[in-house]
């Protein structure tokens, strides 16, 4: 049997894990799933480091606008289920 260490990222972890998990236990086994405590910094030059690394990688919304999309978002959806459920029921009842 062989052992092979991956260091895979947070964005397509899920797959990986559900690959992995498609194989027999016996030939193959998941050894380690550990995420790494890289969330410790030894100091305020490290924080503001990080701080600035995600400040640069973001797409910032206020807080107000973001409930407001929210809000927005929730409203659409729980309209088309009001409009589209009872057209979905009456589909479910004529195909039993």
């Amino acid at each position: 049997m062989h052992i092979i260490k991956l260091q895979v990222n947070e964005s397509i972890y899920s797959q990986v894990l559900s690959f992995i998990n498609q194989f027999q236990t016996n030939e193959l086994s998941l050894i380690e799933d550990k995420k790494e405590d890289d969330y410790v910094v030894s100091s305020v030059e490290e924080v503001q480091k990080r701080v600035f690394q995600v400040e640069q990688n973001a797409n910032y919304v206020s807080v107000d606008t973001f409930f407001s999309d929210m809000d927005k978002k929730i409203c659409f959806l729980t309209l088309l289920l009001c409009v589209d459920l009872p057209s979905i029921l009456k589909m479910r009842i004529i195909e039993i």
